[in-house]
C-alpha cells in the first residue's frame, strides 16, 4: 500500500453514490448502464452497508455534516423499500452527512416529495439534456415537460433542487437557455457535466466536444457564474470533479474553487446493487465487494484505489504542465473511456491537444512497469488484481 497522500491531512468530505437498483423506467441514449438485471441486495443487507458507510466516515474523521450519501439507480424510486431505507438512514444520521437523491423524477409526486423532507432528504437532482427537442431526443418523448413539472413541485415544497446537464456537441447550444430556465424555475444549482462515453453512451462517443469547444464553454460558465453572483441569483453553476483543467489559477476567479477528480483525491466511491464497489460510477473499475470486505476495508486496502490516487502515475505530459497541481491530470473517467487507458492525458485538454486525438494515441497504462491493472471495460467490470 502506498503512503497516505498529503491531501488526506486536510480531508473534509466523502461521498458515497449508492445505486440501490439498476432498473429504470426510461432508456436514455447516453446512459452509463449496460444491464438492468443486476441482482439487488435485500433490505437487511442494505442496513448493514449503511453502517459500513458510518464506519468509513469515522475512520476518515470527516467533520459532521460535511459528507454525502447520494441514492441513485437506475431509478431509485423503483425499489419498493426505498422509503423504508430512507427512514432507517434518517434514524441514524443525526446530522453527520447530507442525503441526496439522483432521479429522473418520473415517479415523484406531491405526496412523496413532502415525505422526502420528513425523512431527512436535503436535495434532489433531476436531469435535463437541453431544451425540449434535444432533451426528448436523448431521454424520451415528453420527458422535458415532466421534469419541468417535477422541478416546480420540488421547489414549491422547499426541497433543494438541482439539475444535471450532460454536455455533448449535439446539445451544447442549449446551455444558455437551460441556465435561464433553471433560474426561472427557482432551481438552486445546475451542473454542466462533461459527457463520459461508457455504457450505452459508448455509441455516442463522437459527440464529445473538441478541446477548443470545451474551453469556450468553460469561459462562458465562468462569465455566467460571475453574472449570477452579481445579481444575487439563487442559481449556482456548479463545478464537476472533471472540471479541474479549468480553475481559479487560470481564470483569476477565486470563487471558482479548486476541483479535481474525486477518485484521485480519495473522496468518493460508488456502490452497485449487487455490492460491487467502484472507484466512481463514471470510472467503472471494480475495487471490491461489500459482501466480501467492508467499505472501510475496501477503501484502505484496495491496491487499485491507491494506484489511482498516486499522482506519480499520471502521464508525463500532465506532470510537466503548470496546471497539474490543480487538476491532477484532468478527468480520469474520460481518459479511461476514450483511450481505454488510465494515465493518458485528458483528451479534451486544450493545453495538450488542438483537436480530439486518435483513440489509439496512448496504448498502455501505467507508464510504470511495476504497476499492473486491467482496464478493459465489460458489463461485469474489471477485476481487482
Amino acid at each position: 500500500m502506498e503512503t497516505i497522500p498529503h491531501y488526506f491531512d486536510f480531508f473534509r468530505a466523502f461521498t458515497l453514490q449508492w445505486h440501490i437498483t439498476e432498473r429504470c423506467n426510461w432508456s436514455c441514449k447516453h446512459c452509463y448502464r449496460e444491464k438492468e438485471n443486476m441482482k439487488e441486495l435485500p433490505f437487511a443487507k442494505l442496513c448493514d452497508i449503511f453502517f459500513q458507510y458510518l464506519d468509513l466516515l469515522k475512520a476518515l474523521n470527516s467533520p459532521k455534516g460535511h459528507s454525502y450519501l447520494n441514492f441513485a439507480g437506475g431509478e431509485p424510486f423503483i425499489r419498493k423499500d426505498f422509503f423504508r431505507l430512507l427512514k432507517f438512514v434518517n434514524k441514524y444520521n443525526k446530522g453527520r452527512f447530507t442525503v441526496g437523491i439522483l432521479t429522473n423524477s418520473s415517479l415523484i409526486n406531491e405526496k412523496n416529495a413532502l415525505k422526502l423532507k420528513s425523512l431527512g432528504v436535503k436535495r434532489v437532482q433531476l436531469s435535463l439534456e437541453g431544451m425540449q427537442e434535444n432533451n426528448d431526443n436523448i431521454r424520451e418523448k415528453g420527458s422535458f415537460d415532466k421534469v419541468i413539472e417535477k422541478a416546480k413541485l420540488l421547489v414549491n415544497t422547499g426541497m433543494r433542487t438541482a439539475v444535471s446537464f450532460t454536455l455533448t456537441r449535439k446539445n451544447m447550444a442549449d446551455v444558455p437557455a437551460l441556465v435561464q430556465l433553471c433560474e426561472k424555475l427557482g432551481v438552486g444549482k445546475v451542473g454542466i457535466r462533461r459527457f463520459v462515453p461508457i455504457g450505452k453512451g459508448k455509441e455516442n462517443k463522437f459527440n464529445l466536444l473538441s478541446p477548443e469547444e470545451l474551453r469556450k464553454i468553460y469561459h462562458w460558465k465562468r462569465k455566467m457564474r460571475i453574472e449570477l453572483r452579481a445579481k444575487h441569483s439563487k442559481l449556482h453553476i456548479a463545478n464537476g470533479c472533471e472540471d479541474g483543467i479549468f480553475n481559479s489559477a487560470l481564470t483569476g476567479d477565486m470563487a471558482h474553487r479548486k476541483v479535481c477528480c474525486g477518485v484521485v483525491e480519495g473522496r468518493t466511491l460508488s456502490l452497485f446493487p449487487n455490492g460491487d464497489v467502484l472507484a466512481c460510477r463514471r470510472l467503472p473499475i471494480k475495487v471490491g465487494n461489500v459482501l466480501q470486505k467492508s467499505l472501510l476495508e475496501v477503501y484502505f486496502s484496495s491496491d487499485i484505489l491507491w494506484q489511482l490516487r498516486n499522482l506519480n502515475n499520471a502521464h508525463s505530459l500532465c506532470q510537466k504542465c503548470r496546471n497539474f497541481k490543480f487538476c491532477h491530470g484532468g478527468a480520469l473517467c474520460i481518459s479511461h473511456a476514450y483511450f481505454n487507458q488510465l494515465s493518458a492525458p485528458d483528451p479534451q485538454c486544450w493545453r495538450v491537444f488542438k483537436k480530439l486525438p486518435l483513440q489509439t494515441a496512448f496504448r498502455r497504462w501505467p507508464e510504470k512497469k511495476n504497476l499492473h491493472i486491467s482496464t478493459a471495460f465489460s458489463p461485469s467490470f474489471t477485476n481487482e488484481n
